[in-house]
């Protein structure tokens, strides 16, 4: 059928953005921070 839209990407996308949104973020924000050091410049 022509008239039916494919719902399946979108709710991949919708899990993905609103449900698991860390699963595409960077491994480096999950190391603790050392509050005596001053970041590199």
């Amino acid at each position: 059928n022509g008239d039916k839209l494919p719902m399946h990407p979108y709710f991949i996308f919708k899990d993905i953005v609103f449900y698991m949104p860390n699963v595409m973020g960077h491994s480096d924000n999950y190391i603790p921070a050392n509050p005596m050091q001053t970041p590199p410049s």
